[in-house]
């Protein structure tokens, strides 16, 4: 057992040495934004959000090889309950998480808060959202699959409150490095 355990952390120590990590990055995605759940405060009913095509764009400066910060932009043209299609626009903050998963893999976990707009007088909202990444670390090419869930826990317009519960995403992308 301790052989196994030896030849493990050493076979570990070869692939976390093997890559070359950016310290900053811009990664461009495009996906599907899945039907949710939205709540309306007055008149106190439930009705359908999303089924959209989502196009998101970040940045992320890394402070160490594991974390880093910074800024995205996700734009979408949903359906929202009682507006019909309706722009959506996000602007906010990205924390982002990355492990080596093998020598040519990354995982992250982004963490996006941030201002939610929509189009139509639909309103406004605080945008928390979280992804996983899986990213391929090609020699040019870094290309990516990013599957997680849009919330809105507080929004709405001059008439009443609108929230929604996670709503599924998923979209593929490409990651530049610098």
């Amino acid at each position: 057992m301790k052989r196994l355990l030896w030849s493990w952390l050493v076979l570990l120590s070869s692939v976390v040495v093997g890559q070359d990590l950016p310290k900053s990055e811009i990664t461009v995605s495009a996906g599907y934004l899945f039907e949710g759940e939205v709540y309306v405060w007055q008149p106190n009913r439930y009705g359908s959000v999303g089924e959209s095509f989502i196009l998101k764009v970040d940045y992320v400066g890394y402070f160490s090889d594991y974390i880093g910060l910074g800024g995205y932009v996700t734009y979408a043209n949903p359906y929202y309950w009682a507006f019909e299609n309706v722009s959506m626009a996000e602007l906010g903050l990205v924390a982002k998480g990355r492990f080596r998963a093998g020598e040519k893999f990354l995982i992250k976990i982004p963490v996006y808060v941030g201002y939610r707009s929509y189009g139509g007088n639909a309103g406004t909202g605080l945008a928390i959202n979280l992804s996983g990444v899986l990213e391929y670390q090609g020699e040019k090419l870094r290309p990516f699959l990013d599957i997680g869930f849009l919330t809105q826990p507080a929004g709405g317009n001059d008439a009443t409150e609108m929230t929604f519960a996670p709503m599924f995403q998923a979209s593929v992308g490409l990651a530049f490095k610098f």
